[in-house]
């Protein structure tokens, strides 16, 4: 369980869609900030690294190429610490 104290990203609206996802997932944040999104699968393989602009509004990934299951996608700052993690499915 996570509080406003200890989790920057609850101070902003974060919003990832569709998911499920399939060819492209969409990742929304408030946050006007640049960072670094990694995708892992369920074995905490990284899968794809990707900076993710939002001063610019939405970042996407391109995620045609990836087999169905289950992944998180993380979000680190410029300094390495963690400013989100979510689960997302492939169908």
């Amino acid at each position: 369980m996570s509080n406003a104290v200890d989790d920057p990203v609850a101070e902003h609206l974060l919003h990832i869609s569709p998911n499920p996802f399939k060819d492209y997932l969409n990742i929304n944040c408030d946050c006007e900030l640049e960072l670094d999104g990694v995708l892992y699968n369920m074995y905490g393989e990284k899968i794809m690294e990707q900076t993710m602009d939002f001063r610019q509004g939405v970042a996407s990934f391109r995620t045609n190429d990836l087999a169905p299951g289950i992944y998180i996608l993380i979000g680190f700052d410029q300094s390495g610490k963690k400013y989100f993690a979510e689960k997302l499915i492939k169908g």
